[in-house]
């Protein structure tokens, strides 16, 4: 069974939106050179896109019992080529449910493909820190990294490895921080094709993390949404830190370094790290607990500048608050809907937010207090009533300076 269809499972926070935005990108020359990677709409995702990846229809696939006719229909068009299915979802599968593993496993082997799994892991301080500020950016978290982080008891990542490692035989582990300048080089040595028979990877950043300073204004708005509307389901807090992150996705993101939260990591999966380099990197110390080596390391979080929380919370102040009705109808729908009652009111304010992100990230030093006629030269370009509540902030913003002066 020499064919081998690959299984890219992650891990999170390792690259995956980077990498399948260029295998997105580069699918013919793939092809060309023997592994077929599918896709699913015509033409090519734009730069900067966040992909799930190709994995998530296979993964629909197994969860609704339909995987043997879709893995006989991909095999058709693979046309003896290897196979490649990349996406962070695979990870949702536990202990609970392994037995869709085993499906996959003997599913693959009917149609005459040996599975490979693909899997990055990342140095474990790296791996924590960066999964905090994804849950600051998209899941509502409102605590501190040192309260959040001294909390864990588990890794997703240590989890993920050992529980594909007791179900597929051929399990390539690689370790992120070693290749993350280079990314594509390696994840063609995993595929066995020669990097430079492809286009490289763009060296575009791809979901950057948050800086020091946009995680604490984050923290802040996450706290105010909760607590105006009881619904952190609602998208407003992605919009703010999208805003934030495409008016400048190059920018570089230092790493925020708390002793009691390495030393609280280091007591509790020191066991982890050696059982990963002795597995699968023959006992050689690559997976590290934490390495400063070429990183930028802050040891203190800023405080939000007085400006920022001036200008929110008179955002927050005037948002109008959501009726019981509108509550009930949103949580019923499990999200918002331009149709349902309260909703249109949702996305305005929710548009207004983002406009505030966008000139408060445009203040020249974001560490002092804005002047006003910064502020007011970067709410020119928005709409006329955007532009009428923005300039009324700023003057309020003023007074409040010129009374406690």
């Amino acid at each position: 069974m020499d064919k081998k269809f690959f299984l890219h499972i992650g891990c999170g926070k390792t690259g995956s939106s980077a990498l399948q935005l260029w295998l997105n990108h580069i699918a013919p020359e793939l092809r060309a050179a023997g592994c077929h990677y599918p896709t699913f709409m015509p033409g090519k995702l734009p730069d900067y896109a966040i992909t799930s990846g190709n994995g998530i229809h296979l993964i629909r696939a197994l969860d609704n019992g339909s995987l043997r006719p879709f893995l006989a229909e991909i095999a058709g068009k693979a046309e003896g080529c290897d196979i490649l299915f990349s996406s962070e979802q695979f990870q949702r599968y536990t202990t609970d449910t392994r037995h869709a593993l085993e499906q996959l496993k003997e599913a693959i082997a009917e149609i005459g493909y040996r599975p490979v799994i693909v899997a990055y892991v990342r140095d474990l301080y790296d791996i924590v820190y960066s999964s905090y500020l994804q849950g600051v950016k998209r899941h509502f978290y409102t605590v501190s990294f040192r309260e959040w982080g001294c909390a864990r008891q588990d890794i997703q990542q240590f989890d993920v490895v050992r529980l594909w490692a007791g179900h597929f035989d051929a399990i390539e582990l690689i370790h992120y921080d070693s290749e993350r300048e280079m990314l594509e080089k390696s994840f063609c040595r995993a595929l066995g094709i020669d990097a430079s028979a492809l286009p490289p990877m763009a060296k575009a950043r791809i979901n950057r993390s948050l800086a020091p300073a946009e995680t604490e204004l984050m923290l802040f708005v996450n706290r105010r949404l909760i607590e105006a509307y009881h619904l952190p389901h609602i998208n407003m807090g992605a919009h703010l830190s999208d805003a934030l992150i495409m008016a400048d996705p190059e920018l570089s993101t230092p790493i925020l370094l708390d002793h009691e939260v390495l030393a609280h990591l280091t007591t509790t999966f020191t066991g982890e790290v050696d059982w990963i380099n002795a597995t699968f990197f023959g006992g050689e110390n690559r997976l590290r607990l934490f390495s400063a080596e070429g990183k930028e390391v802050v040891e203190e979080q800023p405080p939000m500048p007085s400006c920022y929380r001036i200008m929110l919370e008179q955002l927050f102040h005037r948002a109008p608050i959501l009726t019981e009705a509108d509550s009930y109808a949103i949580t019923r729908s499990g999200g918002y809907n331009p149709e349902r009652a309260g909703v249109p009111q949702i996305v305005n304010i929710g548009r207004l937010f983002y406009r505030c992100a966008t000139i408060l990230h445009n203040v020249p030093d974001a560490g002092a207090q804005a002047d006003t006629d910064t502020l007011l030269q970067l709410a020119k370009p928005f709409s006329p009533p955007e532009h009428v509540e923005l300039v009324r902030l700023i003057g309020e913003l003023e007074q409040q300076r010129e009374t406690k002066g």
